[in-house]
């Protein structure tokens, strides 16, 4: 992901729920995460209302639990490919 160095919450919400779920349906999805309306995803996208702390520490929670997942899959894989070297 590129530096959010110069993102304002907003875009930075909206960069990623992209992330996560893809660029179609993400504030419909990060809504359902969230137990919030659609409506309420679009009112902080626009600046309309502020995105509560508590949404950012689930966004993190999110991202986190995905890359644990992702370096788990990379060490099973690491695994994979050591035993294959070792057969040949």
């Amino acid at each position: 992901m590129p530096s959010t160095d110069d993102l304002v919450p907003a875009q930075l919400l909206e960069r990623l729920g992209i992330e996560l779920w893809g660029e179609a349906r993400w504030q419909e999805l990060l809504a359902a995460r969230l137990g919030v309306r659609t409506r309420a995803i679009q009112n902080w996208r626009s600046g309309r209302n502020t995105i509560p702390e508590g949404v950012w520490r689930e966004l993190a929670e999110m991202f986190a639990a995905d890359a644990l997942k992702y370096q788990a899959a990379a060490a099973a894989i690491g695994e994979l490919l050591q035993r294959a070297e070792e057969v040949e």
